[in-house]
């Protein structure tokens, strides 16, 4: 168990007890560690496990002149640069995990460990350069004379020269080194390209008389602490329903509008279902219709893909540093970050939203200071029961035993 502190508990027993037609699961938890007054909720009784050094993910070694009698790939680190007559180049490749259908790639860095004389020792006129491999190769054959020249001329980025030298303390530091959105999302647009890529020294007969090494740490590196082996560090948006931010092609129809996303092609639909009249805060109610919940099998009780503009919710989740998933009237999905030594949560996407959890309840306000409740309704799931304005007028939202 893990409460919203990151607080854990492993004092829960599982019973299993098989039936005439089925199997009854029996969960045991710790009353005590549940009811301590520091614990904060909510508590995620059985939280997932992500698997972050899946190291089938990342393919690596190192090719050099010469090489050819020799094995490079199980090593724990990777050499890029010239030691006199000898040139090293690092190649990477790495298996990517899917994008839901409803997000898109927004930026993909790639992240290393770099070993370096301490203090730190940058050669500020030797760069290495980021290319894209053009063939195909696996660790155990890749070798300088048929990978050497298998790289796409232009430069997807590059980066300051972290010198290595061997005799001197070392000091490993952990950076997003280079930035490779384009060459990423080109390998999502079409996965048989993905030959991975090839880190070299830019300008190799420069400085081919003398020694400019930089070591990196490899799939195979021992290590304690946080991982420093290569990772493709992707973020992807979610891109479900209408933003005022992003761009559409609009067309009215009887019982409302639709739109499509110039950018990835969803169509969002709304059809008018009732309005109040007059009233201190009058109410619409709409259904909304996305291609992208049609694709994820979103059913809301309204037939698949549709969901009414009332129907929010606030939910947990998995991720790294636990953000909070808010849905929205028309289906958009945005992320909340708590900030270091604050109450709340605040939006990724600059809408000046904040959460933050009192009771047993998520209270979310606008920057106009409007009050939305949303309460726990199972499934570990917080809907919106509550509108209030700045002037205390309310909308009251009440769900039936199937939150629909």
């Amino acid at each position: 168990m893990i409460d919203s502190n990151k607080d854990i508990s492993d004092n829960i027993k599982y019973i299993l007890n098989k039936n005439k037609d089925n199997y009854e699961l029996t969960v045991i938890l710790d009353k005590e560690w549940l009811n301590d007054k520091n614990r904060q909720y909510p508590v995620i009784i059985d939280p997932t496990v992500n698997d972050k050094e899946n190291l089938s993910n990342v393919i690596n070694t190192f090719i050099y002149n010469g090489d050819n009698n020799t094995t490079t790939y199980n090593k724990g680190y990777l050499l890029v640069g010239v030691d006199n007559n000898y040139i090293y180049r690092t190649l990477l490749k790495f298996n990517l995990p899917p994008i839901p259908a409803s997000y898109k790639l927004v930026d993909a860095r790639l992240r290393l460990g770099a070993y370096y004389i301490s203090p730190i020792d940058f050669n500020d006129n030797a760069v290495i350069a980021v290319h894209k491999v053009t063939k195909d190769w696996t660790e155990e054959k890749a070798k300088w004379d048929d990978m050497s020249n298998e790289y796409s001329p232009e430069i997807e980025d590059y980066f300051n020269f972290p010198k290595y030298n061997a005799t001197s303390g070392l000091t490993l530091e952990i950076n997003d080194y280079a930035k490779v959105t384009n060459l990423v999302k080109d390998w999502y647009n079409d996965i048989k390209t993905n030959f991975g890529l090839m880190l070299k020294l830019y300008d190799e007969d420069k400085f081919k008389n003398t020694k400019e090494i930089a070591m990196f740490a490899s799939n195979d590196a021992e290590y304690t602490g946080e991982n420093p082996k290569p990772l493709i560090e992707i973020t992807y948006k979610n891109y479900n329903g209408i933003e005022n931010y992003f761009s559409y092609s609009q067309q009215e129809h009887f019982f409302g509008n639709s739109y499509i996303s110039n950018y990835t092609g969803n169509l969002t639909s709304t059809f008018e279902v009732a309005n109040t009249v007059g009233g201190p805060l009058p109410a619409n109610i709409y259904l909304a219709y996305n291609t992208y919940d049609i694709m994820l099998n979103n059913d809301y009780g309204y037939g698949l893909g549709v969901k009414p503009n009332l129907m929010q919710f606030v939910e947990n989740t998995n991720y790294e540093n636990n953000p909070l998933a808010y849905t929205d009237e028309d289906g958009g999905i945005h992320y909340f970050y708590k900030l270091n030594n604050e109450d709340y949560y605040k939006d990724e996407d600059g809408l000046d939203l904040k959460l933050r959890l009192e009771a047993s309840k998520y209270i979310m306000e606008d920057k106009n200071q409007n009050h939305y409740e949303f309460e726990n309704k199972g499934n570990n799931k917080y809907y919106l029961t509550l509108i209030k304005d700045t002037n205390g007028k309310t909308i009251t939202i009440e769900y039936d035993t199937k939150n629909s």
